[in-house]
């Protein structure tokens, strides 16, 4: 799986299946993981920062729900 959307729905799923804090601190991870892996892999960088920012909101608002 190396197509950076499909990375982006993965890892948008990973974040909205998170149900308690502690999860949520595993989905942020794996969004620094997204971006390095997408950074390694050389995959078009303004691509890759906007799929990342729009993780972190996703993360943000899912922070907010679970408080």
């Amino acid at each position: 799986m190396n197509n950076i959307t499909e990375l982006f729905k993965k890892s948008v799923r990973v974040v909205n299946s998170c149900e308690n804090s502690i999860q949520l601190i595993g989905g942020i991870n794996y969004c620094h993981i997204f971006k390095n892996y997408c950074d390694k892999m050389g995959m078009e960088p303004l691509l890759t920062k906007i799929y990342y920012d729009r993780l972190i909101d996703i993360a943000n608002d899912k922070i907010n729900e679970l408080n």
